[in-house]
């Protein structure tokens, strides 16, 4: 297969090591060495291309009212 084509992409420092945990466990799960791109690209990205991949898990942002922000005594009246 001749790879013409290249994707990346930036993680966090925390993400970089998450995924060195799941291709160290891959790896002594199939008894071989693996590379970066040889884990993405067959654990990852083929079964999701191939619709064999878990949906995404949706993320909730908590958001905080900002504190800082005064409100006058009519504020909470809607006309």
């Amino acid at each position: 297969m001749k790879r013409e084509k290249t994707a990346g992409m930036t993680i966090t420092e925390d993400e970089w090591k998450a995924l060195l945990g799941k291709i160290r466990e891959k790896e002594s799960e199939i008894g071989d060495r693996l590379t970066i791109s040889s884990y993405l690209r067959d654990y990852v990205l083929k079964p999701h291309l191939n619709g064999n991949s878990s949906p995404p898990q949706e993320t909730v942002i908590e958001t905080t009212p900002n504190e800082t922000e005064k409100k006058g005594r009519w504020d909470d009246i809607q006309f």
